[in-house]
């Protein structure tokens, strides 16, 4: 596994908390991993992913692919996916860096940027910093996919005070459940969405436990995205809106799958 030193910024939140309940509020998220592993054309497809968490989307490409390189700024992220990788006998490379700065000695057929993790950049500078890194380290013929979401109008309407109910998940004791609420509050000048994640644990209807996780995205407009990626070396060949095409299942995910531009 590598250690590239971190430079501190906006995007370093407290993901050291996060990597201890993220596979419980997230772990039921499944509807994006047949689009991804569906995107590797054989074993030796080389996949970067950055912000990997704790493996959600990682295990499933490792499956399917021996040449994935996982990215995370938290060590303990990292820890928890390598702990899964060994479980399932994978095979994948680990590295701890920030998703502006890393260096590489690899070029990839595939960058991704699964579950809203490019919106973790607060920063437009942020942002451009990152797509550098992945136009360094993608190939000629390679491809780019960033998955971002534009709030609903819903969202915007809710009241920053109060917090709303996201789901309620199962544990495999019939008897335990977690509940997952969340308040919100929006900075509409800098497009910034201040997001407190309540995390609610019981047993026989009894809370065991409440934690509390924040976290800040930037959301961008799709237009204003696409220029951002052309301004940076990118051309969007297709925007999908949701990962099951289902008309009934419309939502406000915006998924760019991008490729390099050409320069003549």
């Amino acid at each position: 596994m590598l250690n590239i030193p971190v430079k501190v910024s906006p995007v370093t939140l407290n993901y050291e908390v996060w990597a201890t309940l993220y596979d419980k509020v997230y772990g039921d998220v499944v509807d994006d991993i047949p689009y991804y592993v569906n995107q590797i054309t054989g074993p030796d497809h080389a996949v970067l992913e950055l912000g990997c968490g704790t493996g959600r989307v990682s295990i499933p490409i490792a499956e399917v692919t021996s040449k994935l390189t996982a990215l995370d700024l938290s060590g303990q992220m990292i820890n928890v996916l390598k702990q899964k990788a060994v479980l399932g006998g994978l095979i994948l490379d680990c590295v701890i860096a920030d998703m502006r700065y890393f260096e590489l000695d690899v070029k990839f057929d595939l960058i991704i940027i699964p579950f809203r993790g490019f919106q973790s950049l607060l920063l437009k500078d942020d942002q451009e910093k990152c797509l550098a890194a992945i136009n360094k380290h993608l190939k000629e013929d390679g491809k780019v996919i960033v998955d971002m979401f534009f709030p609903s109008l819903e969202m915007f309407d809710q009241d920053n005070r109060v917090f709303y109910e996201v789901k309620r998940i199962s544990g495999e004791d019939p008897r335990t459940s977690t509940l997952v609420k969340h308040r919100s509050s929006f900075d509409m000048h800098s497009q910034l969405i201040e997001t407190t994640l309540l995390v609610e644990s019981s047993k026989a209807d009894l809370v065991t436990e409440t934690r509390y996780l924040d976290f800040t995205l930037r959301y961008i407009h799709p237009k204003e995205a696409e220029y951002l990626f052309l301004n940076n070396g990118f051309i969007t060949r297709n925007i999908v809106n949701n990962f099951t095409n289902s008309i009934e299942n419309q939502s406000s995910e915006m998924i760019f799958e991008l490729e390099k531009k050409c320069d003549y």
